[in-house]
């Protein structure tokens, strides 16, 4: 793998971090999945984790109630048309229909980030290694789970 010099281009975008406000960002977390449900369903594996866009009270028994951030594992795609059937990782007993267009994940957080702020990405890695601190800022603190990892693929849970 090459080495990516530190030139004053990556330093410049390191240091003016203050562009992309944590309310921004915050919005964007929000709004990041506008698709429809089966582009959603073809960019997110099946069984990966999620998060939660907006806290949720379900509807009946079938629907779970969870917060906003909540970190999700999907076990069916298909479970109702526009509702995905997860678990709270956390809390594994709670359980059920979640709609679909209200989870997000950090891929498509990234990628939402690249475009809303295309022109100043130059640095990469160095943006997509802030980009995940930040989808970790903004998802950590509101509903603490397991220990997991991303390595550019995959979830890892530990």
């Amino acid at each position: 793998m090459p080495k990516i010099k530190n030139n004053n281009e990556n330093q410049n975008i390191l240091d003016n971090k203050s562009i992309f406000s944590e309310a921004n960002n915050t919005e964007l977390l929000t709004d990041c999945i506008t698709e429809t449900n089966d582009q959603i369903t073809e960019e997110i594996e099946e069984n990966e984790l999620v998060y939660s866009k907006y806290k949720y009270t379900g509807k009946n028994p079938e629907e779970i109630s969870i917060n906003k951030g909540a970190k999700l594992k999907v076990v069916d795609w298909n479970a109702k048309d526009g509702y995905v059937l997860v678990y709270q990782v956390d809390n594994k007993h709670n359980k059920g229909l979640y709609p679909i267009n209200s989870i997000t994940n950090r891929e498509k957080y990234i990628s939402a980030l690249k475009r809303k702020y295309n022109g100043s990405t130059k640095g990469e890695p160095y943006f997509t290694e802030w980009a995940i601190e930040e989808f970790d800022k903004l998802t950590q603190g509101i509903n603490e789970g397991p220990e997991f990892s991303f390595d550019g693929n995959k979830w890892y849970n530990h």
